[in-house]
């Protein structure tokens, strides 16, 4: 009886072990954990902000998984939604990005840049074929499906080296006196925050009719403000500037984007505030102020944004 006894104490304790080691192998990975609890817009681009690249979602029966690749982490993660907010962020195979575990193929491969006149450019790895194009910016617009998540990072890197030798970006970009307060070089900002767009909400009303005496249904349509944390990008360069819009603050008729990047006009850049404006369409034109002092950014527009900036890298 006592054998019985050990024999069954022992395999509930391998069983909670293995549970156990489960649970460590499914942890959240470092840098993320700040994220559990996060409302889903939210969550998605604080995650873009840190390198992550979305793959591919799953829906199920009370919540979603989506699956996100960090190219230079080369680190798959599964992201668990439930009520809209983010319920788990684990760890994951490689595969479940459509990424092989081993390394990278082609990743030992020379990258060979080319730029034209008008400023865009390729950047090739000739090993298999990956291809990665970028605009008169330097920002890489595509990549051939060819391209692991290592040679995006190389090719990004080999353009921004290439752009920074040949006196395309940073102080040599634009310092005439002919341009007051601006040829501040290249100013790259990434903005977090939260902000507003309108919302019509319908509310059924009973109202008595006195000639048939009963009650009708009616319904009242009520303009309101709904929230939703997101994050926007500023890329200054000497005179022209662009803002980066997630997809909550771009109007459903909208026109002048390019992958998300509109052109920002009027900018005017000083020592202390940075202002200028964007087109969506023709009736919605937001302004744009940031103050450089304390690194706060305010959109005003037809959906509003307000936020805190920090330099991004490059």
């Amino acid at each position: 009886m006592k054998s019985l006894f050990l024999l069954t104490a022992i395999s509930t304790l391998s069983i909670t072990l293995a549970s156990g080691s489960a649970v460590l192998a499914q942890s959240t990975p470092p840098g993320l954990s700040d994220l559990v609890g996060a409302r889903g817009a939210g969550g998605e681009s604080q995650l873009e902000a840190r390198g992550y690249q979305h793959v591919s979602t799953q829906t199920g029966t009370d919540r979603k998984w989506s699956y996100w690749w960090n190219p230079r982490l080369q680190q798959c993660i599964s992201v668990s939604t439930v009520d809209g907010h983010y319920a788990s962020i684990v760890s994951t195979l490689p595969a479940d990005c459509g990424r092989s575990g081993g390394s990278d193929a082609g990743h030992n491969d020379v990258p060979q840049v080319m730029v034209g006149r008008n400023g865009q450019g390729e950047v090739i790895f000739k090993g298999n074929n990956c291809v990665a194009y970028y605009d008169a910016y330097g920002r890489r617009s595509k990549a051939l499906p060819a391209c692991s998540g290592g040679q995006i990072s190389h090719a990004d890197e080999a353009m921004m080296r290439y752009r920074r030798e040949q006196g395309m970006d940073g102080p040599a970009a634009d310092h005439s006196p002919d341009h007051p307060g601006h040829g501040a070089g290249v100013i790259r900002l990434t903005c977090f925050g939260e902000g507003h767009r309108p919302q019509a909400r319908t509310y059924p009303i009973l109202r008595w009719d006195r000639r048939d005496h009963e009650f009708d249904t009616d319904y009242a349509t009520i303009m309101s403000k709904r929230e939703f944390d997101t994050m926007v990008q500023i890329d200054i360069r000497g005179s022209t500037g662009n803002i980066w819009l997630p997809k909550s603050l771009i109007p459903p008729v909208h026109s002048g984007g390019d992958h998300g990047w509109w052109e920002l006009r009027n900018l005017a850049v000083t020592g202390s505030q940075i202002t200028g404006s964007y087109k969506l369409n023709g009736l919605n034109k937001p302004k744009v102020t940031i103050d450089r002092r304390r690194d706060r950014i305010s959109i005003k527009g037809q959906r509003d944004f307000k936020g805190t900036c920090e330099a991004s890298g490059g």
